[in-house]
């Protein structure tokens, strides 16, 4: 039987190769580990499209750890501003609490009809989340009349009353 012998230096390079990934392949994997580590919270804003002028409306702020998902307590400031990123209100300031979720009511200014953004600023995030919302101040009308069903040939008697969007009357034309 003939057999080559096998240098030992042959032998090695497989294994110093396999070395080499598996050294490397460590690297990487330290690698994102230590990115894991230093991640950045998360949060999630969420609020109404539109909003109307001088009426009431709210938003919820959850904030999580980005890593595992789990929910964390952090600093907020919710503030309304116009499209050039201008202060106009601060909606709320506190805290989303140990369960990582704050949802708040405010009353919404009586701004001019427009598109404005309403910005929530988190401690742990880099930068600001925002949603842009369309501000209305589009009024309702409420309708009465004196009786809720009509017979043919009676007369509807009835008032009209104009409202604004906090459900209060106002003076004008209908």
């Amino acid at each position: 039987m003939n057999r080559k012998a096998v240098s030992p230096r042959r032998r090695s390079a497989p294994r110093i190769g396999i070395l080499r990934a598996a050294v490397a392949a460590g690297v990487i994997l330290a690698s994102v580990g230590a990115a894991r580590a230093w991640a950045e919270d998360a949060a999630i804003l969420t609020a109404p499209k539109t909003l109307y002028a001088g009426g009431k409306s709210s938003f919820t702020v959850t904030t999580f750890d980005a890593a595992t998902r789990s929910s964390i307590a952090r600093a907020v400031t919710v503030e309304l501003t116009d499209a050039n990123g201008t202060q106009l209100a601060v909606l709320y300031s506190g805290s989303t609490g140990s369960g990582g979720r704050r949802s708040a009511s405010f009353d919404v200014p009586a701004l001019p009809s427009g598109t404005y953004k309403v910005r929530a600023s988190v401690t742990g995030l880099g930068e600001a989340l925002e949603v842009s919302s369309t501000v209305s101040r589009a009024p309702g009308i409420l309708i009465e009349t004196d009786k809720p069903i009509y017979k043919p040939s009676q007369r509807i008697q009835g008032r009209v009353i104009l409202l604004d969007n906090g459900l209060r009357p106002l003076a004008g034309q209908i």
